[in-house]
């Protein structure tokens, strides 16, 4: 998590609403949703998205993924051309997810599949009421990569906590 965002305050600290939690291949997950409750080595269930730090073109299309607030537990998705915000981020302007769906990855595959990469934003906000959008934070030119590293060379088990990044 970013210094940035922890010691802004709402909502200056916007620009910085990004975190990463990395997990080792060999972690065991236990499958609540069967009724079998297995255990399995979560890269044999999960793929991984791979992320990226490049600049993002405005106007490509681009993908939100997340479970909204409003409509839990339904996943839910949206896609349209992405555009700049008044945060020094991003904009999908009539993405309809609403709150409880930060973090959720952005995308800009071409692929129909849409669990694949690269990762180019993440959910961050959207409106309190009767508007429909969502704003995600760039990843590029900002402390978000040297926090991704930092969160890859963590010793599993161990959480690294609030990072800075000079």
């Amino acid at each position: 998590m970013s210094v940035d965002w922890t010691t802004g305050i709402f909502p200056d600290n916007i620009p910085s609403d990004y975190a990463f939690y990395a997990l080792g291949t060999s972690t065991n997950v236990t499958d609540y949703f069967s009724n079998e409750g297995k255990t399995y080595a979560m890269d044999s269930k999960i793929t991984p998205m791979e992320i990226s730090f490049a600049t993002v073109e405005l106007g490509d299309y681009t993908r939100a993924l997340g479970y909204s607030y409003k409509f839990d537990p339904n996943f839910m998705y949206c896609g349209e051309p992405i555009a700049g915000s008044s945060y020094e981020g991003y904009l999908l302007p009539n993405c309809g997810m609403s709150g409880g769906a930060p973090g959720g990855p952005w995308s800009q595959s071409s692929a129909i599949d849409l669990g694949t990469g690269p990762i180019t934003s993440v959910n961050s906000y959207g409106p309190a009421r009767g508007k429909s959008y969502m704003g995600g934070p760039r990843l590029d030119n900002t402390d978000a990569e040297c926090l991704f590293e930092v969160a890859k060379a963590a010793p599993i088990g161990q959480t690294a906590g609030i990072v800075g990044c000079d």
